[in-house]
């Protein structure tokens, strides 16, 4: 467990050349150490680490708004010979002029510092770690390629390459794009394999031209703005703003909603509907279909405000995700009382820490242990109680995790956390649970 990062001075000046345009963040690595620090030190002005141990290459980035990526790298402790607390962590970047750069150093939380055993104490130990860290341009940010990092399961699971930080979708919301002059200018933008946040952006500009009329100034033979427009000409035009404007009305949808292929806003009633997010909620369908038989992407508001996304890909659509609104987050985290249940000592040999924090109305669970051999499959195991106040709505059901040597369901049902091996073997996991408070 980690304290917030604190960007360095050099990671400062690159943020500085990235806002200029002089520069694109590109974070090269995650470096961990054992190094002392007695809380004194002005971690802004360190240009390296006290004593490194160990580097990885970045497996994948994220957004998760417009200021701020979430890095994730898989680590091993291969070549570790004494096992050590990490102590410090670094993210580093290429800068244009310096090379490699320590841009952000995080502290280990004292008493609750992570473990990296040695290969005599755990051979062939295995880790995923998160890194949050801001930056000036989301959009243009990425990672070193070629470094050897290995992939997540959460990475393959997640696809997030793929989804591009369609959990919590935020861009510049200031109407005003370079080049978007027009409702033509704007349908010149929507081409194939466009990013989503440059599209939002680019149709918000857009309809600045569509839905204010006192702005459609246009006679049809000249670029003039200051001569009046044909009469017959916009008498076309405001036609096809009316039926472009009550297309968006949306219409009634009864059916499948794996079979809504087609690009368009609908009303899912709960008795006339299937596969909607959530039984026995009726809501909003916003369909966007590039090539219905293989990709398209689907947006489900309910009518009592929850959001949920899914992509189709290949011809096959994924699972709903919810999506938490920005006012969930809270800046302050709040651990909580989290206690071992009856199956505890039985399921886990070793236990390297565990928490469970709330930010909000998002509350997060972390175990990061030793699965025990010979555990019985299909049988649930209760290895932890969680407070009732802070239950999902409907229950975390089914969550497929694997670890070195086994594969298990983990489900919060009543006030526990119980796990289900479906193949049992000894091995390293760690388990990272969130969920919504509602």
């Amino acid at each position: 467990m980690f304290n917030d990062g604190v960007i360095t001075m050099d990671g400062l000046a690159l943020d500085t050349k990235i806002r200029a345009g002089l520069a694109n963040a590109v974070f090269t690595c995650i470096k961990f150490g054992d190094g002392l620090y007695d809380g004194t030190e002005d971690l802004s002005q360190s240009a390296g680490m006290k004593s490194v141990r160990q580097s990885f290459g970045i497996s994948s980035i994220c957004v998760i708004d417009k200021k701020q990526v979430r890095l994730r790298t898989v680590t091993d402790n291969t070549g570790i010979g004494e096992g050590y607390y990490i102590s410090e962590l670094g993210v580093y970047a290429e800068d244009p002029d310096k090379g490699e750069i320590l841009y952000s150093l995080s502290l280990g939380v004292p008493q609750k510092m992570d473990y990296q055993p040695s290969e005599t104490e755990l051979a062939g130990a295995t880790g995923t770690f998160d890194v949050y860290t801001d930056v000036s341009n989301v959009e243009e940010a990425t990672i070193a390629v070629g470094t050897g990092a290995a992939a997540s399961a959460e990475d393959l699971a997640e696809t997030n390459t793929k989804v591009e930080g369609l959990e919590n979708p935020e861009f510049d919301d200031s109407g005003e794009v370079e080049g978007i002059t027009s409702f033509p200018k704007f349908l010149e933008t929507m081409v194939s394999g466009s990013s989503i946040f440059q599209f939002l952006r680019n149709m918000k500009a857009g309809f600045r031209f569509m839905l204010h009329a006192g702005q459609i100034v246009n006679n049809c033979v000249t670029d003039r703005a200051d001569l009046p427009g044909s009469a017959a000409q916009l008498k076309v035009l405001m036609d096809l703003i009316t039926k472009l404007n009550s297309d968006l009305g949306g219409k009634n949808y009864e059916g499948d909603i794996n079979d809504a292929l087609t690009s368009g806003i609908y009303w899912c009633t709960a008795k006339y509907t299937s596969n909607r997010p959530l039984a026995g909620y009726a809501g909003s369908l916003l369909v966007i279909a590039s090539d219905p038989s293989l990709y398209a992407s689907q947006i489900f508001i309910t009518d009592s405000g929850r959001y949920f996304f899914r992509p189709r890909k290949n011809g096959t659509w994924e699972a709903w995700i919810e999506l938490a609104p920005k006012n969930d987050f809270s800046e302050t985290n709040l651990t909580l009382s989290l206690s071992k249940a009856k199956d505890y000592q039985t399921f886990f040999r070793d236990m390297y820490g565990y928490y469970l924090v709330r930010s909000g109305n998002v509350v997060h669970f972390h175990a990061n242990a030793y699965i025990d051999d010979g555990l019985a499959v299909n049988r649930d195991y209760t290895v932890f109680t969680i407070p009732g106040s802070i239950q999902p709505p409907r229950g975390i059901r089914d969550i497929f995790v694997t670890s070195s040597g086994s594969k298990f369901l983990i489900k919060i049902i009543d006030d526990n956390i119980n796990i289900a091996p479906i193949e049992s073997g000894a091995g390293l996991c760690e388990i990272n649970l969130v969920w919504v408070i509602r």
